[in-house]
């Protein structure tokens, strides 16, 4: 079952490469020690990072927060920047850049990998609390694959509570661990449809009107990584 979903998704990406929309970008690790990659397909260097932004800008792209998200910003100009997890090679390498640059983003954040070794720590979290440029998201308490779980597990997965309470704010913004159409179930979807104003997929495709006007919770995200930034950059036409 996984291949057949793997397949319907590279199909779906395919097809969907000259959509016409928005782009949301997804970033993990940024850390020029390759050797500290836990995955090289969502790692990328801080050099290769820059040179990314760098080229946005020197495109003309626009970047918006998560709250500018609406259809009649789906547009190719515009841009997005998350992060998943977070790495603390991501907190020191990628965003005191952005930072520097004036350009917003979004961390969504794993509860309990807080404070685990190469994630971000509580000193952190503050002071990306204390960003205005940086918009806060959930990514779950566990990080755990959604079609694995029950529906009760689903709803601990999920629940953002203490959560909340941690960084001081209500969360309207989800991003779905692993994020694929196998790894997310309708089930899972629509529980998180119950407390999210948008929720993220890792659909590798641009996020079009259509998409934000019928099915704004399950957005597609750009991943990007040392691979293929220049690529994903070439791709970019207005």
């Amino acid at each position: 079952m996984r291949y057949l979903y793997s397949f319907i998704q590279k199909v779906i990406e395919k097809m969907g490469e000259n959509t016409v929309g928005l782009r949301i970008y997804m970033f993990h690790q940024i850390n020029d020690d390759k050797t500290e990659w836990k995955d090289k397909g969502t790692s990328i260097t801080q050099t290769g990072f820059r040179m990314f932004i760098e080229g946005l800008q020197a495109k003309g792209c626009r970047f918006l927060t998560l709250a500018d998200l609406s259809p009649d910003k789906a547009e190719p100009r515009n841009v997005i920047i998350t992060f998943d997890d977070i790495f603390q090679d991501a907190v020191k390498n990628a965003i005191p850049f952005l930072v520097e640059k004036n350009i917003p983003f979004c961390v969504f954040i794993t509860e309990n990998y807080i404070n685990s070794e190469n994630f971000l720590t509580s000193q952190s979290i503050q002071k990306l609390i204390d960003e205005p440029l940086c918009t806060i998201g959930f990514h779950t308490k566990n990080h755990k694959l959604m079609r694995s779980l029950t529906r009760k597990e689903l709803g601990e997965e999920m629940e953002c509570n203490d959560f909340e309470k941690l960084v001081g704010r209500n969360i309207s913004f989800f991003a779905f661990p692993y994020g694929s159409l196998y790894a997310c179930t309708l089930k899972s979807i629509l529980r998180a449809k119950r407390k999210y104003t948008l929720v993220f997929s890792t659909v590798s495709i641009p996020c079009s009107k259509r998409q934000l006007q019928k099915v704004p919770f399950f957005l597609p995200r750009i991943n990007i990584c040392e691979g293929n930034y220049r690529r994903k950059l070439k791709e970019i036409r207005f």
